[in-house]
C-alpha cells in the first residue's frame, strides 16, 4: 500500500507511537505478575486497542486481526470474567513480542512475518474459547456486574452525523459501514441534506449523515467500536431497538455487503474517540 507524502508522515507518528504503546503494555503485563489491579489491565487495554484501530487504519491487516485476539483477552480480563493467571500473562507477554515483530517489520517496509502470529493465534482462541472458572467466583461475579456492557435484543440504531474533516482524518465511513455488517443484518439511509450543488462539492469534505441499523443481539461496546476514532466534533447517537424494531425507514437506502478482499475496518489516525 502506497500513501502520499502526508500519510506517510502519519504513519511514522503511528509506528513510533506503537513502540510507545507495546512498551507500556509489556511493563504493564509484568506488574501484573505482582498485583492484578484492574486500572493497569485498563492501561494494557487501551494500548492494545490503540495498535488495533492504527494498524486497521493504514490495511496492516495482520497486525489489526492478531491484536483483535489480544484485545479480546484483555477485555475479558478487566471486565472480570477471565483472571488475570500466570499463564494468562506470560501468553499476553509472548504476544507483545509478536506485535512487535509485526510492526517493525511494516515500519521496514518489509513482508508482515505470521508464524508466530498464527502459533499464539491458536493458543489465544483456545484460552477464549474455554471457561474461566474464577469467572464464577464473587469478586468475578461483582466485576463483571458493574462493568459488563449493555446488550440490546433487537439491536442498535445510529444516528451518525460526521464532521466535515471526516475524510481528512483518514477515516472512511464504507469501513465502517463494513464492520457493522459483519456485526449483524445492517442498513444505511444517506441524508443528503447537507449536499451542496454539484459544482461547489469539496471532494476532501464529507457533506452526508446516515441513519444506520444494525439488527441482531449486540453489546452497546461492540458497536461503539466502530466508530472510536471518529472525530469528537461528530455526532453519534446510539440507541437500543427491541425486537422488530429494525426495519429501516423509507429513504435512500443502501445495504452494504462486506467484500472479501476489502481492508479491516479503519480506525482514524489518532483522533479523539467519540463513541
Amino acid at each position: 500500500m502506497s500513501f502520499d507524502a502526508e500519510m506517510e508522515e502519519i504513519l511514522k507518528v503511528f509506528f513510533e507511537e506503537s513502540a510507545e504503546c507495546l512498551d507500556s503494555m509489556e511493563s504493564g503485563l509484568l506488574s501484573l505478575e505482582a498485583n492484578a489491579d484492574r486500572e493497569t489491565i485498563n492501561r494494557i487495554f487501551r494500548a492494545a486497542h490503540s495498535i488495533k484501530g492504527g494498524a486497521g487504519t493504514f490495511g496492516l491487516l495482520e497486525v489489526a486481526e492478531f491484536t483483535h485476539d489480544v484485545e479480546t483477552l484483555l477485555d475479558e480480563m478487566r471486565n472480570g470474567v477471565r483472571a488475570a493467571t500466570a499463564d494468562t500473562v506470560q501468553l499476553l507477554l509472548e504476544a507483545v513480542d509478536v506485535i512487535r515483530q509485526m510492526v517493525d517489520a511494516a515500519a521496514a517496509k518489509q513482508p508482515i512475518p505470521g508464524t508466530n502470529a498464527a502459533a499464539l493465534t491458536g493458543r489465544l482462541k483456545a484460552i477464549l474459547a474455554a471457561e474461566d472458572p474464577a469467572a464464577g467466583s464473587p469478586a468475578a461475579a461483582v466485576a463483571t456486574a458493574a462493568t459488563a456492557p449493555s446488550v440490546a435484543a433487537g439491536g442498535w440504531s445510529v444516528d451518525f452525523r460526521p464532521d466535515v474533516t471526516l475524510f481528512r482524518t483518514c477515516n472512511d465511513p464504507l469501513r465502517m459501514f463494513e464492520q457493522l455488517d459483519r456485526l449483524g443484518r445492517f442498513r444505511a439511509r444517506a441524508d443528503l441534506s447537507r449536499l451542496p450543488p454539484i459544482g461547489e462539492l469539496d471532494p476532501t469534505s464529507c457533506h452526508l449523515s446516515w441513519q444506520l441499523t444494525v439488527e441482531g443481539r449486540l453489546a452497546r461496546d461492540q458497536v461503539a467500536e466502530v466508530f472510536d476514532w471518529v472525530d469528537a466534533n461528530s455526532i453519534i447517537e446510539i440507541q437500543a431497538m427491541g425486537p422488530g424494531d429494525g426495519t429501516a425507514p423509507a429513504g435512500v437506502e443502501a445495504v452494504v455487503p462486506a467484500p472479501a478482499d476489502a481492508p479491516a475496518p479503519a480506525a482514524a489516525c489518532g483522533a479523539t474517540a467519540a463513541a
